[in-house]
């Protein structure tokens, strides 16, 4: 496992977030209570992402 491949998913998470929020609150209009939401939705995007990968079980570094 590289954590390498873990921050640059987590970073990849984090965009996609911000993006859909962009969409949500920007495009579609619709109306925006606090400007931490983005913040709060960027770190749950980003460590989301990274969590998912770290723990991936595919990695069979599983010993017996």
């Amino acid at each position: 496992m590289n954590v390498g491949q873990a921050l640059v998913g987590g970073i990849i998470g984090g965009a996609i977030s911000l993006l859909l929020m962009w969409l949500l609150f920007g495009v579609f209009g619709l109306p925006l209570v606090a400007v931490n939401v983005y913040i709060g939705v960027a770190f749950a995007g980003f460590f989301s992402s990274f969590f998912a990968i770290i723990f991936n079980c595919s990695g069979g570094s599983a010993k017996d």
